[in-house]
């Protein structure tokens, strides 16, 4: 989502689309969703729609990341 955007809250409204869109057409066990850790928003607007955060890893390039499910 582009900057100017966020004010319009056009993120939350696509997670939760793509959430509904997730547990209505697809039948998935679990949606998980990894954000770089200085990721802050992303990890508060996953956090709001009710997902938690199951892992923290640093990638081969030294990279810390958060995943949430």
């Amino acid at each position: 989502v582009r900057t100017s955007e966020l004010a319009n809250a056009l993120d939350t409204h696509l997670l939760a689309t793509l959430l509904g869109w997730f547990q209505a057409q697809w039948a998935f066990d679990c949606i998980v969703f990894t954000v770089g850790q200085e990721n802050t928003h992303q990890a508060t607007l996953l956090e709001a729609e009710g997902l938690e955060q199951r892992l923290a890893y640093t990638s081969p390039d030294g990279r810390p990341w958060r995943v949430f499910g």
